[in-house]
């Protein structure tokens, strides 16, 4: 016989191939490349062609930039362009005021390598292969523990969803939003993958580097991310350390013994994550705008909450109005009239200045939510729902997504209440800091104003919560199944032998 058909037949061999293919480097590759190759045919069905933003893929920076105007993704690129030669055009320094460097400095960076061509199609390429990690991600998980379902859901809500091809490629390409959602779901596969099946030794200090990285990525593209990962794991570590301090203050030792490393690993990812954050922190406080080391110097928002409709719609404030970021006004409308006499007496309305400064402004808003705070829970409800239900990357209220919105409204709602049921019950920091990352990011925008855009971190990382914990259920639900089948096998073959 051939020594090759040999081989083939050996059982060993037999054995080894379907070890191989059961091992997480299988799945991962085989995950990632046929998701890959999904993606890229979905982003770009008609090749290089394609449109984006109403023009081919490969049209010219120079033509781009008029049709983009002053939107988002027309600012990234405006600061990707003046980043060419290591500098930022005076006129261009309040895109670096308002957001985090993050994207201008990837497209950038793009530009550079494609000798001055448009970073439309590399960008497509960046994202497809960070939402294929994602898929692969989730399959070494899912797959393993039977969970064919919720990759497949996986796959169907999100990748073949109307956010991915509708939004995070086609209409939102150059902007920050599609790497962010991404970048959010990488962390949060990581954190609920650490709180189930914790590793240990390297694998668990690549682990908590990687999500460090992750998060400070994050932070370098949403300035909303500067402020809530800082603030979760703070809140988090405060909780341990009470924990861990009532505990010993008992005696139990034990406890101590056991938390006191992932203390320590949490407090080492606040800190790797605000090195990471460091050289920008400095950069802002000394070139940027000295003696100040915010990151944003958006304060005006704060002015904007106290702006009539009307007001509103005359400076092209629109969609502020349709995203309730004038909700005080809703609430209080004597006191926004009475707010608009006095700005528009002065020389510069909204301007800050005195009397009343944006702290005013701010100080007031919060006023209003808090002697208000039905009125308020429900203003900022009916927008929420709006905003879930409306076409991602369109106005709030332009419904044509209600199936997609309703699904993932309840998919949000469902993660936070899993989440908060997995901290309270197992006293798990990984849910935990979801919950809160997940708490910070709609409290931010229930304070100012909704953009369907904000939502799709959001509605992505709740799908993979709700994904993980619905995958104990759906691998009991194989292995009845499987002793169904057993059971039925075994009868059959009695009656047989009878």
């Amino acid at each position: 016989m051939n020594q090759r058909v040999r081989s083939l037949q050996d059982p060993d061999f037999t054995n080894r191939v379907g070890h191989f293919l059961r091992s997480p480097w299988a799945i991962a590759s085989a995950a990632f490349s046929s998701s890959l190759a999904l993606e890229l045919w979905l982003a770009l069905p008609n090749g290089f062609q394609t449109h984006f933003y109403g023009v081919p893929a490969t049209t010219s920076i120079a033509k781009l930039l008029p049709i983009l105007g002053g939107s988002d993704s027309g600012s990234y690129l405006t600061g990707a362009v003046d980043l060419q030669d290591g500098s930022v055009s005076p006129t261009h320094q309040w895109i670096f005021n308002l957001w985090p460097p993050g994207m201008p400095a990837i497209l950038a960076s793009m530009i550079k390598l494609g000798n001055g061509a448009s970073p439309i199609l590399p960008m497509v390429f960046l994202l497809c292969v960070l939402w294929s990690f994602n898929v692969a991600t989730m399959a070494v998980f899912l797959i393993p523990r039977r969970g064919y379902i919720g990759l497949g859901l996986f796959v169907i809500f999100w990748i073949l969803s109307p956010i991915f091809t509708g939004w995070t490629i086609h209409a939102g390409v150059l902007g920050s939003d599609g790497l962010a959602t991404a970048l959010g779901s990488l962390v949060t596969i990581g954190l609920l993958w650490a709180s189930l099946r914790p590793p240990a030794g390297r694998p668990r200090l690549f682990l908590y580097i990687g999500l460090a990285a992750a998060l400070a990525g994050l932070a370098y593209l949403r300035i909303m991310w500067f402020y809530a990962v800082p603030t979760s794991l703070v809140i988090v570590l405060i909780i341990v350390l009470v924990r861990i301090v009532v505990k010993a203050t008992r005696g139990d030792r034990k406890f101590i013994s056991r938390n006191r490393s992932g203390f320590i690993e949490w407090v080492a990812l606040g800190a790797v994550f605000l090195i990471l954050c460091a050289p920008w922190t400095i950069y802002v406080g000394k070139v940027l705008h000295p003696g100040n080391y915010q990151w944003s110097t958006g304060d005006y928002q704060w002015a904007q909450l106290w702006m009539s409709d009307k007001y509103l719609a005359s400076v092209g404030g629109g969609f502020l109005e349709e995203g309730g970021g004038n909700w005080p006004c809703d609430i209080d409308p004597q006191k926004c009239r009475d707010l608009s006499r006095i700005e528009f007496s002065t020389t510069t309305p909204y301007g800050g200045q005195a009397p009343n400064t944006f702290t005013v402004f701010q100080h007031d808003a919060f006023k209003v939510a808090l002697t208000h705070p039905l009125q308020f829970v429900a203003v900022r409800s009916e927008v929420t729902l709006r905003t879930w239900l409306s076409v991602p990357g369109a106005g709030v209220g332009t419904f044509g997504n209600i199936g997609f919105g309703l699904v993932t409204l309840l998919t949000f709602i469902g993660a936070l209440l899993l989440l908060a049921i997995e901290s309270i019950k197992h006293r798990a920091a990984g849910p935990l800091t979801i919950f809160l990352i997940l708490g910070t990011n709609i409290g931010v925008i229930w304070l100012t104003h909704f953009e369907t855009r904000y939502v799709v971190p959001l509605q992505a990382i709740s799908l993979i919560v709700v994904i993980f914990w619905a995958t104990k259920y759906e691998e009991n639900l194989w292995g009845r199944i499987a002793a169904r089948r057993g059971t039925v096998a075994i009868t059959a073959l009695e009656k047989f032998d009878a």
